[in-house]
C-alpha cells in the first residue's frame, strides 16, 4: 500500500482489509512499518488466503502454495496465524486492529486447523456458489467453516460470481468451464449477488466483502481478458475498462435506498414491527420461497427486504433461465403506514408508492425488492 493510496482511501471514507502474505511478505515483522503507517485506514488484517487451495506448478507437481516454518498448506497457515496475531497484539499501534483468521477454499478443511479462536478476533469465510446455483445454497454450508472459531463473530471476506464479458460466449468444452465455479451472465451476477448480501445478513455474518472491484484482466498491467480465457478475471463489479456492470449500478442503488447518514446510525436501537406475509405464485410450476428481513434506520423508517432465489443459470447450455412469473407477496400491517417500493435493479427512486395503507401487494421475481414503511 502506498502513502497516496492510503490518503485516497481516507479521503473517500474507505478502509482496507489487508493480507501480508498476499503481498509476498510472510514474516509478520516485515510488515510492521506498513501496518504502523497505514493503521488509520486498515479495516482488519487477515491471515493466509486459502492455504488449502491446490494448484498445478509449471513442472506438473501439485502444490498447496503456502509454506511457512517447515510446514505447508493449512498447517503452515495455523503457525503463521499464531505468529501474526501475537506480533500484531504486541505492537501498540496495531493491537486494536481486528485480526481475521485465515480463509479456506474447501469446507471440510476447517477441521484440520483445530480451535483458532486464541489467534484471531474474527472468523473469515469465503462463500462461493458453484454450478450457477442460487446463493442461499452456498451461504448456509459455509457456516461449517466457523467450527475452528467458536464464540467469535464471522465475516465473509470473499463472495461473488464471475460474469461473461458482453459479446463473448462460453466454450462448454473448455476445462475452465468445467470447474466448480462457472461464469454467469452479468444480469444473473447482479441478481445473485444482491440476494447473497441479504442471505449473508440473515445468516449472522457481521460484514460481507464482494469480490472484486473490477475485472483485473490478468498479470500484465492494464491487460483485459476480452477473449474470456479465464473466469478468474471476471468477478468484478466493473469491467476491465472501468465501465460499470449491472452489479455495480445495483449496489449503488441499494446503498442509496438504505443509506443512513445520521450520526446516530451506528448507535440507535432498532424497534420491532408486526407484519404478516402471504405468498402466492403466478406460475403453479414455480414454487420458490420468498425470504424476508426487516431493517430500520435512525429516523424510524423501516425497510422490508423481500427476495426469491430461483435458479437463473443453466450450466449445461450456459444460458440464463427466464423466470416465468412473479411471486405475489401481500404485506399486512396492524396500523396504517406510507409504503414506497424500490427495485435496486431499476434505480434508486421508488417504482411505486401507497399512502396511509395497512396492506401492499408486490411482485417478487428473482432478486431483492425493498419496501420502505414510515
Amino acid at each position: 500500500m502506498s502513502y497516496h493510496f492510503a490518503k485516497l482511501l481516507a479521503k473517500s471514507n474507505i478502509t482496507a482489509l489487508v493480507s501480508p502474505t498476499q503481498a509476498g511478505l510472510q514474516d509478520p515483522a516485515a510488515n510492521q512499518a506498513m501496518f504502523d503507517q497505514f493503521a488509520y485506514v486498515i479495516e482488519g488484517i487477515e491471515g493466509v488466503n486459502e492455504p488449502d487451495h491446490i494448484f498445478t506448478t509449471p513442472n506438473g507437481l501439485f502444490s498447496s502454495g503456502f509454506v511457512y516454518n517447515n510446514q505447508t498448506g493449512v498447517l503452515a497457515a495455523v503457525v503463521y496465524q499464531r505468529d501474526l496475531y501475537n506480533f500484531l497484539k504486541s505492537d501498540p499501534v496495531t493491537s486494536t486492529i481486528p485480526v481475521y483468521n485465515f480463509s479456506l477454499g474447501y469446507l471440510n478443511d476447517a477441521d484440520i486447523s483445530g480451535d483458532m479462536s486464541a489467534y484471531a478476533d474474527i472468523a473469515n469465510i469465503h462463500a462461493y456458489a458453484g454450478k450457477g446455483s442460487s446463493p442461499y445454497l452456498s451461504i448456509i454450508p459455509h457456516v461449517a467453516q466457523q467450527v475452528n472459531m467458536p464464540g467469535k463473530p464471522a465475516v465473509i471476506s470473499e463472495i461473488g460470481y464471475p460474469s461473461i464479458p458482453p459479446g463473448e460466449s462460453i466454450n462448454l468444452k473448455s476445462p475452465n468451464y468445467n470447474k466448480l465455479m462457472n461464469e454467469v451472465s452479468e444480469d444473473v451476477q447482479a441478481k445473485y449477488t444482491l440476494s447473497e448480501l441479504f442471505d449473508s445478513f440473515i445468516a449472522g455474518y457481521t460484514k460481507i466483502f464482494v469480490y472484486e472491484l473490477y475485472d483485473d484482466g490478468g498479470p500484465e498491467p492494464n491487460s483485459c481478458d476480452v477473449a474470456n480465457t479465464n473466469k478468474e478475471f471476471h468477478f468484478g463489479l466493473f469491467r476491465c475498462d472501468w465501465s460499470p456492470k449491472p452489479l455495480a449500478m445495483a449496489l449503488k442503488n441499494l446503498v442509496s435506498i438504505l443509506a443512513d447518514p445520521s450520526v446516530e446510525a451506528a448507535t440507535f436501537t432498532p424497534q420491532s414491527l408486526a407484519f404478516t406475509l402471504t405468498q402466492t405464485s403466478s406460475d403453479p410450476n414455480q414454487n420458490v420461497n420468498v425470504f424476508n428481513t426487516l431493517l430500520q434506520n435512525s429516523a424510524g423508517t423501516y425497510f422490508l427486504a423481500l427476495w426469491a432465489e430461483p435458479v437463473l443459470w443453466n450450466v449445461t447450455t450456459a444460458q440464463q433461465i427466464p423466470v416465468a412469473g412473479p411471486n405475489i407477496v401481500t404485506v399486512t400491517l396492524n396500523e396504517a403506514k406510507n409504503f414506497k417500493v424500490y427495485d435496486p435493479m431499476v434505480g434508486p427512486a421508488p417504482i411505486s408508492q401507497l399512502l396511509g395503507a395497512t396492506q401492499v401487494v408486490v411482485d417478487v421475481y428473482d432478486h431483492p425488492i425493498i419496501i420502505a414503511l414510515n
